[in-house]
């Protein structure tokens, strides 16, 4: 038989109606598989998002998950400091000689004596832009 043929023996035929129990019992049953809220179908297309993202590739995130737990734990078990640290505890001794020479220098401005303080030329205040221009204009 051909699907030509078929098609014309199908079109022969009347069609029935569905009986009205059968009806219930669908509708019934479409509005139990109905999903609660809409929530839980955010969450089930998430799951669905990372089941795609990472089943092709199991392995290959497995190993690679692997690696950086192999990378964390040589980095925490190392007994021998790393170059940052190394790096940072010498620009501490570095601040802290800088500090000592500070000192050392506020000790000797404020032991001055008065006759050293006299001795010293006395600096020019800063004048205005302006008081400047003046004396320049009338001198």
């Amino acid at each position: 038989m051909k699907p030509d043929d078929f098609e014309s023996e199908l079109q022969g035929h009347a069609m029935r109606s569905i009986p009205e129990s059968w009806r219930e019992e669908i509708l019934t049953a479409a509005l139990a598989r109905k999903p609660a809220s809409p929530k839980k179908d955010w969450l089930k297309s998430v799951q669905m998002e990372l089941v795609t993202l990472f089943a092709p590739n199991r392995w290959s995130w497995g190993a690679v998950a692997a690696a950086w737990a192999v990378i964390l734990f040589l980095q925490t078990s190392s007994s021998e400091p790393s170059r940052r640290t190394t790096a940072k505890a010498f620009e501490t001794q570095q601040t802290a000689i800088h500090f000592d020479e500070q000192r050392k220098l506020l000790v000797e401005i404020l032991n001055d004596s008065p006759a050293q303080a006299a001795d010293r030329p006395k600096l020019k205040r800063p004048e205005l832009r302006g008081q400047c221009n003046r004396e320049l204009i009338f001198a």
